[in-house]
């Protein structure tokens, strides 16, 4: 690989979940041979002072696209990771408008879900399969109390979400649950559930985290992370990579990548009685949780780190931009 320093642009989009995946691309690439800026796309409103300086835009989903119609700038090599389905409203209202622009030259795509890449790969012809990966240095094991048993962090946007996690609290009143999420959110389960649920979800709900930090430090106060993937086919969500860093057991509805890449330590429920009963066995078999915690552990640091996951898109940067 050639190891000249390029200069990079992030473009940090208005999700707090795009903004967090885009972090450890930021910190892979600083960590590495790509010093990246960062123009915030939720706070900034200047313009970008001599945006030729760059040797690329990285976007999360299409936000490197919004910025260059924002600021008038064509045909600027791009570097674009998604984690929402790329054809539907979870990647961006103008998804369909962006869309054509994945297919140009000056493009270059990563795709979390390994079949989902597969589909649209005849369309778009560079875009490649990337998993999520997390900066280690940050989400790591700390040596803090355990406050909660069983957290879930994100949107209980669906009634499937929010009535598993309801049931869930009813079936097991002597856990203590936690349930971190941006305000509306909350709001929007309160106005949703049944008016005698209400009080179950205004004694889990905690706070808004929207930094990496923060998130690092809520897993390492947890025992367990309970998961539902809401996108994709064969894909690890990036709430996954972040509480096998943390040492923190995450049991998640079945993934067939979570068992490619971590094999029987990858805890999956079959239905809501099976994630009953394996939150509570694992809350009362404590060397086992930490155990498979360490395991999971090993196998992030050595293909899931900031540093692993900058070099290969840098790979495939080299590969396709300058071969």
């Amino acid at each position: 690989m050639n190891d000249k320093e390029k200069k990079v642009l992030a473009i940090l989009p208005h999700s707090i979940g795009g903004r967090l995946t885009l972090s450890s691309i930021i910190d892979g690439f600083n960590a590495t041979s790509f010093k990246t800026d960062i123009y915030d796309l939720l706070k900034d409103t200047h313009e970008v002072n001599n945006p030729e300086k760059y040797d690329f835009l990285l976007g999360y989903d299409f936000s490197a696209y919004e910025f260059c119609e924002k600021h008038n700038i064509r045909r600027k090599k791009t570097i674009n990771y998604f984690s929402d389905v790329i054809e539907d409203n979870h990647s961006g209202k103008d998804w369909q408008k962006y869309l054509p622009l994945l297919s140009k030259k000056e493009s270059l795509s990563f795709y979390w879900d390994k079949h989902l890449t597969e589909q649209i790969k005849p369309q778009i012809k560079n875009i490649f399969y990337l998993p999520h990966f997390v900066n280690t240095e940050i989400y790591r094991k700390q040596n803090i109390e355990k406050i909660f048993d069983v957290i879930f962090t994100g949107r209980l946007d669906t009634d499937y979400r929010l009535n598993t996690f309801i049931n869930l609290i009813k079936a097991m009143p002597k856990v203590k649950f936690g349930w971190f999420a941006i305000k509306r959110h909350y709001e929007d389960a309160l106005n949703r559930c049944n008016i005698c649920d209400k009080s179950l979800i205004e004694k889990t709900y905690q706070y808004f985290i929207d930094n990496e930090k923060d998130m690092s430090k809520v897993l390492n106060q947890s025992k367990i992370v309970i998961n539902f993937n809401e996108q994709g086919i064969s894909s690890i969500n990036y709430r996954t990579i972040q509480s096998m860093a943390c040492q923190t057991l995450i049991i998640s509805d079945y993934r067939e990548d979570g068992i490619d890449y971590f094999g029987k330590n990858f805890i999956y429920y079959k239905n809501f009685n099976d994630m009953v009963d394996k939150v509570s066995y694992f809350l009362q078999n404590n060397k086992q949780r930490n155990y498979i915690e360490e395991e999971l552990r090993k196998i992030i640091e050595k293909d899931f780190s900031h540093i692993a996951g900058a070099k290969k898109i840098q790979e495939k940067v080299y590969s396709i931009f300058y071969a």
